[in-house]
C-alpha cells in the first residue's frame, strides 16, 4: 500500500513495477476517451474501477484499462498529472499493490527467479487444491480470503488469459518479497466464476478473482 493523494510517491513506485490504482470510470468523459491526454475533473473521484499504472511523463500517466484493445489508445488511457491533490478521476487516492502471502510448501519455488512460464496446454489460475502447473505458485493475497494458482509473469507484463467462462482480466499485479512477479486476475463485484467456487474478492477498490476455502 502506498501513501494516498501524493503523486510524487506513486511516481516513484511505477518505476519499479506496474501499480494497481482506483479510478472513477462511469462518467462519459473516460468511458468515451478515444486519444490524446484526459485532462478533466469531470470523471470525479468515487472510485469503482481497477486499472493498472504501468508508467509516466512530466504530463501525464499512462494506464492500462481492461475493456480491450478497441477502447482508448489500444486498451491504454493518458491521463494528465497534477490535477489536484487527489488526482484526475482519483488516479492518486487508493494506489496499491498486493502482497504475496507466505507459503511454506512453496518457499523454494518463491526465491527462484528463472521459474519457466506455463508451456502450450497448461491450465492456468487453477484450484491449488487439485495441485498447480509448471510455473505457477499457490498464492494467497495480503488481506483477502482464498487462493490461487498464479502463473509468473516476465518484465513485459504479459499473462495468461483468464479461463474461458472466468469473469475477468489477467494482469501481471502481484510481486512477491524477493522481486518475483506473478499474474491475478482482476475482477468486478459478481465476476469470476462462482459455479467453481471462485469469487471476486475487494481490495483497494479492486478484485481479484480467488477460490473460496
Amino acid at each position: 500500500m502506498f501513501p494516498k493523494n501524493d503523486e510524487e510517491e506513486l511516481m516513484l513506485a511505477v518505476t519499479k513495477q506496474p501499480v494497481s490504482i482506483a479510478i472513477e470510470a462511469d462518467k462519459s468523459v473516460f468511458q468515451s476517451y478515444k486519444s490524446g491526454v484526459l485532462n478533466s475533473t469531470a470523471c470525479g473521484t468515487h472510485l469503482d474501477h481497477g486499472v493498472l499504472a504501468v508508467g509516466f511523463t512530466e504530463d501525464y500517466w499512462i494506464v492500462k484499462n481492461s475493456w480491450g484493445e478497441t477502447w482508448g489508445e489500444s486498451g491504454y488511457i493518458r491521463m494528465a498529472t497534477g490535477v489536484g491533490a487527489e488526482g484526475i478521476c482519483g488516479i492518486a487516492m487508493q494506489p496499491s499493490y498486493p502482497a504475496q502471502g507466505t507459503n511454506p510448501k512453496t518457499t523454494e519455488s518463491t526465491s527462484t527467479s528463472s521459474t519457466p512460464a506455463p508451456g502450450p496446454g497448461a491450465k492456468s489460475y487453477e484450484d491449488p487444491k487439485d495441485g498447480c502447473s509448471a510455473g505457477e505458485m499457490k498464492v494467497q493475497v495480503s488481506g483477502i480470503a482464498g487462493d490461487f494458482c498464479a502463473p509468473a509473469c516476465s518484465a513485459t507484463g504479459s499473462c495468461p488469459a483468464a479461463p474461458a467462462g472466468v469473469d475477468g482480466q489477467a494482469q501481471c499485479v502481484l510481486q512477491s518479497p524477493t522481486g518475483e512477479r506473478y499474474c491475478a486476475i482482476l475482477c468486478s463485484t459478481g465476476g469470476c466464476e462462482p459455479s467453481i467456487e471462485m469469487t471476486c474478492k475487494p481490495i483497494q477498490g479492486l478484485g481479484i478473482c480467488t477460490y473460496d476455502d
